[in-house]
């Protein structure tokens, strides 16, 4: 951790910069609750020391770094991280209404030879609820399902299938067996 803050200063210096921006990406990860993990003492350690560089208690008045992260589980994260002073600012992202859906699915098929039969607004419309990954995952199973069939566009039946595979996983051809279906059920049973 005190190494990633020096190398984000020592770049803003070669460069002649006076701020740097520290982004970390599923932040719960390195922050999770002190003391969740008892065996595993180097999480508190990452998180002490995360803490420590973002106090400023090694002040280097020459870089002023910003610090940037993004989760989807706050609810994990050690609420010391979450005072004022350390992450001041917490911006909801969310999911992409269908405008919003149409401009992702325009950005993550710009390179795939779409059908004239691909109507990206209809599409847009039919998924409700996803996320700008899942729209991407979409195009990229759309195209995957038009390479299979050796074609050299993607058709709107391509988009419609990728939903379902999407939101529910690959098509199984095969019937799971007695065993693996009461194993499944019980698995199930433990959530209920």
């Amino acid at each position: 951790m005190r190494k990633l803050f020096q190398t984000a200063r020592d770049t803003a210096k070669k460069k002649s910069k006076k701020t740097a921006i520290i982004f970390v990406d599923e932040i719960e990860v390195l922050a999770a609750k002190r003391g969740q993990n008892s065996s595993h003492m180097e999480y508190d350690q990452t998180l002490n020391a995360l803490l420590v560089e973002m106090d400023g208690l090694k002040v280097d008045d020459s870089v002023r770094l910003l610090i940037m992260a993004a989760t989807n589980r706050v609810d994990m994260m050690d609420p010391a991280l979450l005072r004022p002073g350390r992450f001041d600012r917490q911006i909801k992202v969310e999911l992409p209404d269908k405008t919003g859906r149409l401009e992702i699915l325009k950005l993550h098929s710009r390179n795939k030879p779409l059908a004239s039969d691909v109507d990206l607004k209809l599409v847009a419309r039919e998924t409700f609820g996803f996320s700008g990954a899942h729209l991407e995952s979409l195009a990229n199973e759309a195209a995957i399902l038009a390479m299979r069939e050796s074609l050299k566009e993607i058709h709107y039946r391509h988009f419609h299938e990728a939903v379902d595979k999407v939101i529910m996983g690959e098509r199984l051809d095969r019937r799971p067996n007695p065993e693996e279906l009461k194993r499944v059920a019980i698995h199930e049973i433990g959530h209920a």
